[in-house]
């Protein structure tokens, strides 16, 4: 049987996704969380209650001990992830960049199985038509796409959200047995995600009940509350109520006192308490009227296409069951005075969906009429302008992770002085190598202990792209540097049974005031990714400047770009392809890996489209300095490496 010219399209969304995430490979400080997790899980292991002192064993290596954030978080997605993805981590050779990589790959391909399933529930429903139009449509909208691979609460809870919106449109064309079974297993799936992931889903979860039931003809709504409703409320419950209990207490050390719900939590923080309010307020319209047509994007789809289904009879009782329960988790989301489109992201693939079946009716009609014929061909003209769209802010996104190209750098920058430190030694025997040791203490403290290269990264890298994965994992040779049970070194054993070997790299992350006007404080790093440099006590060179997207001009005819030959190297006020060193050598911009790919591109677009086809009008795309990587200078060093006291009381701030 020849297969369908259509059956391979919905492999456009584990393409695209994993195409957004290699061009994007960076993460923002949303994701931070569970992307430290994952790290500490698959880096650390758990440990083990009965063998290990857990509570001491997060302390020393967990970041969510150091950096709790204003609410806990669930662990169970990181754990779901990292065991998905460990078995996978000997592609990686070791190379931590790579894993973080990986797992979001992980998460990204869950997302992208569940929209091929709700694709292929759309094609039962209403027809193949309206299953290749919903695949055209959701795979061309940037934000799901884009999102379905990062570490956000969100997107965990979007993989189940997808799927209990495929088994209840299942539920509304499988025959009577499979129909019960597919609406109990959506209810299921639905209570268990709002108890695990995002206590919000219940202003989905109660609206979808409410309007099954109003669905059903009524002597069957008893037996419907008690013989699926209720057991599958009942079910979710006690699957997924234990669970969190059980594994966040553990995580959160929680388990002493009060056990832990970390949605509960984060419910009574952000609604009853009202701090969400801090993060900025929305008009109640703002979902319908500015979240939901950027979500959706293409410009068809929700003034055209999903009236279209909704009005027609041969889709509405179908399109309702989808429209219905997602517009109202939208609308009785619209009373939370904060707003941020991913916290509706779960409704657009249901409202693609709907938007499928308008244009598959239309698709199918294009022979009948004028109008139908407009409509088609706008329809597929509005599909490739949402591509290009797609394209072009996937293109932007990757140029905003100064963090990531910072850490990056960093490690190239020192592993270049330490390469050129050692020739130097090598070949004249009198050169100060730099390899693996703190120009502190050079040799070490005379007692066989070399000292570990230390980092300060400011709130911005962390904000843009640092993560765990980015550090360096590289550790001392225990041949050379002994192990001790101390904890005056970061990185040294925290107990005889929890042996970790110790990092060449320590890396800090405090936001202390007190501690940021220190100069003692400084005087412990030996680098700094900074966003204001002069907020560095002490002396310290600028060793490489890094760049980041900061906006757009409109170019007229005849002005040129600062892309063209004519700009000056080095110009910090040019656009987005400048680089090069400053006058003297020392200063390098980070210009010229990832974003380059981009630069290059869009270069080559302006040659294509600017006079040939825009009559000279042109869209430049600005960068200017974001991140600066500092160097302390060696004479500011102490003649003496600090006291294990000073160590010791720096410890809690480092890593």
């Amino acid at each position: 049987m020849t297969p369908h010219p259509t059956s391979l399209l919905p492999l456009l969304f584990p393409l695209l996704i994993l195409l957004y995430l290699f061009l994007c490979p960076y993460t923002k400080v949303e994701e931070s969380f569970n992307i430290q997790a994952i790290h500490d899980i698959l880096y650390y292991g758990i440990p083990i209650p009965w063998r290990d002192n857990a509570a001491e064993f997060f302390a020393k290596r967990y970041d969510h001990v150091a950096f709790p954030g204003p609410v806990p978080r669930t662990f169970v997605g990181a754990l779901m992830v990292s065991g998905l993805a460990r078995p996978w981590l000997w592609v990686c050779r070791g190379d931590w960049g790579c894993v973080q990589v990986l797992v979001r790959a992980v998460l990204g391909l869950l997302n992208s199985f569940t929209l091929i399933l709700f694709s292929r529930s759309i094609s039962r429903a209403f027809g193949r038509s309206a299953g290749v139009w919903y695949i055209l449509f959701q795979a061309s909208q940037f934000h799901v796409i884009f999102y379905a691979s990062r570490t956000l609460p969100n997107m965990f809870a979007f993989c189940f959200t997808t799927l209990s919106l495929t088994l209840l449109l299942n539920s509304h064309t499988h025959p009577p047995p499979r129909r019960t079974n597919s609406l109990t297993l959506s209810l299921l799936l639905l209570t268990t995600t709002t108890i695990l992931f995002r206590s919000e889903l219940l202003l989905l979860l109660t609206p979808l009940t409410l309007h099954t039931l109003l669905l059903t003809p009524p002597p069957l709504r008893l037996p419907l509350i008690t013989h699926t409703i209720l057991p599958a409320g009942l079910l979710g419950t006690l699957l997924a109520l234990p669970l969190t209990l059980t594994l966040d207490s553990y995580f959160w050390h929680a388990w002493t006192t009060t056990p832990l719900w970390p949605e509960l939590s984060a419910f009574w923080y952000n609604t009853i308490l009202g701090h969400s309010s801090a993060w900025g307020v929305s008009p109640w319209h703002f979902y319908f009227s500015s979240a939901l047509p950027r979500l959706l994007l293409n410009p068809l789809t929700y003034p055209v296409c999903i009236p279209f289904a909704v009005l027609h009879p041969a889709t509405r009782r179908n399109a309702t069951a989808l429209l219905v329960p997602t517009a109202g988790f939208v609308a009785l989301y619209s009373l939370l005075a904060h707003k941020e489109a991913r916290f509706v992201m779960y409704a657009v693939p249901a409202l693609t969906g709907v938007a499928g079946a308008g244009a598959g009716l239309i698709w199918t009609r294009r022979g009948k009429s004028s109008i139908y014929a407009v409509l088609s061909a706008g329809m597929a003209v509005s599909v490739m302008v949402s591509f290009m769209a797609s394209a072009a802010v996937v293109g932007v996104s990757s140029l905003n992770y100064p963090g990531g190209e910072a850490m990056g750098e960093l490690h190239r920058i020192i592993a270049s002085a330490s390469a050129s430190a050692s020739a130097s030694e090598n070949g004249n025997g009198n050169g100060s190598s730099v390899n693996w040791t703190s120009r502190k203490d050079g040799a070490g403290d005379g007692e066989g202990r070399a000292k570990a290269i230390n980092i300060y990264l400011d709130n911005l890298a962390c904000q843009t792209g640092v993560t765990r994965f980015l550090e360096d994992h590289s550790v001392f040779s225990p041949s050379k540097i002994p192990l001790t049970t101390n904890a005056d070194d970061v990185g040294n054993t925290v107990s005889t049974n929890l042996d970790l070997p110790r990092r060449r790299f320590t890396y800090n992350k405090s936001t202390s005031p007190e501690l940021l006007l220190d100069p003692l404080f400084w005087t412990h790093f030996d680098y700094a990714i900074m966003e204001r440099p002069e907020k560095c006590i002490g002396k310290w060179e600028m060793v490489s400047t890094v760049f980041a997207y900061d906006g757009f001009r409109l170019l007229r005819p005849g002005i040129p770009s600062s892309s063209s030959s004519n700009t000056s190297p080095g110009d910090e006020e040019s656009g987005l392809f400048i680089s090069g060193e400053g006058e003297d050598g020392g200063v390098r911009t980070v210009k010229d890996r990832a974003i380059d790919t981009v630069a290059r591109g869009w270069k080559t677009l302006e040659a294509l489209l600017r006079y040939p086809l825009l009559r000279g009008y042109w869209i430049e795309l600005r960068m200017s300095p974001k991140l600066y990587i500092l160097r302390q200078q060696p004479h500011q060093f102490a003649e003496t490496p600090p006291s294990d006291a000073d160590e010791s009381q720096l410890q809690d701030e480092l890593h």
